[in-house]
């Protein structure tokens, strides 16, 4: 029999992802697994905790997560707070798509949670709505397995990269989202000087497949870091389109699509800073 105090450790965690389309249940790794909500949990979510007040976007799945030994709720939480970030931040660096997390509910029981230990409170809590629903099919595990094990490891740098680049998801703004964008790829190049031109040299050294490709990103990244430049020097953002001759939509698109391959790039070769700057000097630039 077990003592009242162990009765109230948290065993299960629920998290509710905005935006997340998943149609299958995907066991993810031991402790965690990605399921669509049925139907009565879908109204019951809606009903208590997405109003028009705050939540912007729908809410399909969860991610579960079982924890080997119960635990107390607040070691809990921490867990689930460390869980909840790599595991975002690795679907956001596979492929497109707006998700957050929108809520997540700590449970008492595996077998019947049908009782909420507590829900966190999320305040005014926005996930920004730029795009189509984040697919989700069994056939991506694989590869999101790979990114969830490539930030096991990151470095400080990396880290601070990809907290801007997360940043960017919750901006009201698709301006404020390309300057989120531009300051992750200056942490990940260490640039301080000469930053528009170097940071698109090195961008499209390093992800480009050919030469119109390296150009049309090389081309792409100085008008992201331009529109940066005059938004944080409070240039008017209804008129920097016209003056740099592109949309914020496409421009907003097409930058995270770069520093999303840059970052992974980096992840994978374990590279950042002078001695990223100086491989691509010497192996990708002639």
């Amino acid at each position: 029999m077990q003592n009242s105090d162990n009765m109230q450790k948290t065993k299960l965690v629920k998290v509710y992802i905005a935006n997340l389309d998943c149609s299958d249940t995907i066991p993810f790794t031991k402790e965690i697994s990605i399921a669509p909500l049925d139907t009565e949990e879908k109204s019951k979510h809606k009903r208590r905790h997405h109003t028009d007040r705050y939540f912007f976007l729908d809410t399909k799945s969860n991610a579960i997560i079982t924890f080997d030994e119960p635990m107390d709720l607040q070691k809990a939480r921490e867990k689930t707070d460390a869980i909840t970030w790599r595991l975002i931040t690795s679907l956001r660096l596979m492929k497109t798509g707006y998700i957050g997390e929108m809520d997540a509910a700590y449970y008492t029981s595996i077998n019947n949670p049908s009782y909420a230990q507590t829900w966190r409170n999320w305040g005014e809590t926005t996930i920004a709505n730029y795009g189509e629903p984040y697919s989700l099919k069994e056939e991506d595990a694989e590869r999101l397995r790979q990114i969830w094990k490539l930030i096991e490891n990151i470095s400080p740098t990396i880290r601070t990269a990809l907290l801007y680049y997360n940043f960017s998801y919750s901006k009201p703004e698709l301006y404020y989202k390309i300057v989120d964008l531009v300051i992750a790829l200056e942490s990940i190049f260490g640039i301080e000087h000469e930053s528009k031109h170097r940071m698109s040299l090195y961008t499209s050294a390093l992800i480009g497949k050919n030469s119109p490709d390296k150009k049309r990103i090389f081309d792409t990244m100085k008008n992201a870091y331009e529109a940066r430049s005059k938004v944080v020097h409070g240039k008017d953002p209804s008129e920097i389109p016209k003056k740099i001759g592109i949309m914020w939509t496409d421009l907003a698109s097409d930058t995270e699509d770069f520093a999303r391959r840059v970052l992974l790039k980096c992840m994978e070769m374990g590279m950042t800073g002078e001695s990223l700057c100086k491989h691509i000097e010497e192996n990708l630039l002639f």
